[in-house]
C-alpha cells in the first residue's frame, strides 16, 4: 500500500495508504475525496480505494494536515448528532420516528431549487413479486449525486445511519437508495 505526497495541494502533505485513510471519521474522508476530485457520496471502501489508486498512480495520497475547506456562511447540513435520544426506543417498539427539523430549512431550499433540473416521471409501486401493484401514484427522478444540495444531503443521511447504529448498539445495512418523489394533487402512497 504505497503512497506518495499528495500533489493536489500548494503545501506538503501527509502520507497515508488506506489502512490510515480508515482512520478518517467520515467528515475527514469525505473533504478529502473534494480536495482530491473524488466523489464524496459513495461508500468508504470505495473512496479509499480511489484516493489509494491515485496515489499508486502517483496522482494524490490524501493528507489530514490540509486545512480543513472552509464552511459557507450557512452551512447546509448539521455536523453534530443528528438524531433524537427517543429514536432507538421508537424504533425497538415497533413505531416509526419522526426527527422535527432533520434538514436546515436552507437545505430544504437549495433542494427544492435544484428539481428543476430533473426529468420526473410517472413510476409504479412492486410488490414483492415484482408485478406492479396500486400502492404508489407518484413521478420520480434519480438525484444528481455530483449537485451540492443532494451531496449535503447524503452526507447527513450517512451520518444519521451512524448516529442510529450507535443508538441502536448494531450496525446498518450500508446500502443507501436516492430518489426524489413528487406526489401532485390526486397521487398517493398508501
Amino acid at each position: 500500500e504505497g503512497a506518495t505526497p499528495c500533489t493536489a495541494s500548494p503545501h506538503a502533505c501527509g502520507v497515508h495508504t488506506a489502512a490510515s485513510l480508515a482512520q478518517l471519521t467520515r467528515a475527514e474522508l469525505q473533504a478529502a475525496a473534494k480536495r482530491h476530485r473524488v466523489r464524496a457520496n459513495q461508500k468508504s471502501a470505495d473512496i479509499i480505494a480511489q484516493l489509494v489508486g491515485k496515489a499508486e498512480t502517483g496522482l494524490v495520497a490524501t493528507c489530514t494536515s490540509q486545512p480543513a475547506e472552509q464552511p459557507s456562511a450557512q452551512p447546509l447540513w448539521r455536523s453534530s448528532r443528528s438524531l433524537d435520544d427517543s429514536c432507538a426506543a421508537t424504533l425497538a417498539a415497533g413505531r416509526v420516528h419522526k426527527q422535527r427539523a432533520f434538514a436546515k430549512p436552507a437545505l430544504v431550499a437549495a433542494l427544492r431549487r435544484s428539481l428543476g433540473q430533473y426529468a420526473f416521471t410517472p413510476t409504479a409501486s412492486y410488490s414483492s413479486d415484482g408485478a406492479v401493484d396500486d400502492l404508489r401514484s407518484a413521478y420520480t427522478a434519480r438525484p444528481d449525486v455530483e449537485e451540492a444540495a443532494f451531496d449535503a444531503l447524503y452526507g447527513q443521511l450517512l451520518e444519521a445511519r451512524g448516529d442510529l447504529e450507535a443508538l441502536l448498539g448494531h450496525p446498518l445495512s450500508r446500502g443507501v437508495e436516492a430518489t426524489f418523489v413528487v406526489y401532485e394533487p390526486g397521487c398517493f402512497y398508501r
